[in-house]
């Protein structure tokens, strides 16, 4: 099955999803349930749980910033998935970033700031959770070094940094590196599925103009929920 394929597998090869960071789906339906519907089944065949999320959105001339998914938790979900049912009428494109390239490059370029530690809030969930800017993830096979981050927003709060550096130079750096990683800037269609594996990414959203609908699943497994 290719990231391109027209038809959801049974299952989600999970070692070609960590490989590659993310999988497409173009399927051949369209409307809401059915969309849901592809996504839930994707879902189990990933051994995790979620709740699916509509999201309605009318615009917005700001990218998202780039975020690790659910980085106000202290073990953030493996996966999450996206997936279109209205896409926008301009921009709105989902860039996927490669967070095992960016934290090369951190050790390579900046190594001092590898142990940054900054606390993420979530306001909507009341939570909030502290991660350094390069972490250890356990894979498949290995153990590898990954880039854990959102940028600059009212809710973070950084607690360690280099006499050196400043806060605005640090998240400059840090969107520098990440520059050099995107892996996949996606222009969303009707039907499309995004599954994405959040240990080894990072992700944000381009301006879009007009309304859209998509739906969100984070697939959480029960030891870590």
């Amino acid at each position: 099955m290719t990231p391109s394929s027209n038809a959801v597998p049974e299952r989600v090869d999970a070692e070609a999803l960590e490989r590659q960071g993310f999988l497409l789906y173009r399927t051949k339906t369209t409307s809401h349930d059915a969309v849901c519907d592809a996504m839930r089944d994707l879902a189990r065949s990933l051994d995790g749980r979620g709740n699916l999320v509509t999201l309605d959105s009318s615009g917005d001339s700001r990218y998202l910033p780039v975020h690790t998914e659910g980085i106000y938790r202290t073990i953030p979900p493996r996966y999450f998935m996206l997936g279109c049912v209205t896409p926008s009428v301009t921009g709105g494109n989902t860039i996927i970033y490669d967070a095992r390239r960016a934290a090369q490059l951190i050790y390579r370029e900046q190594p001092g700031l590898a142990g940054v530690s900054i606390v993420y809030a979530s306001k909507a969930h009341n939570i909030a959770a502290e991660h350094r800017l390069v972490e250890t993830r356990r894979m498949t096979a290995r153990s590898v070094p990954v880039l854990v981050f959102r940028d600059r927003t009212e809710s973070n709060h950084l607690k360690t940094l280099p006499p050196e550096w400043s806060e605005e130079s640090l998240y400059a750096c840090i969107r520098g590196a990440l520059s050099k990683c995107v892996i996949k800037d996606h222009a969303w269609q009707r039907g499309d599925i995004l599954v994405v594996d959040n240990y080894v990414t990072l992700h944000a959203r381009s301006p879009f103009a007009g309304t859209r609908r998509l739906v969100r699943l984070r697939i959480s497994h029960p030891e870590t929920t």
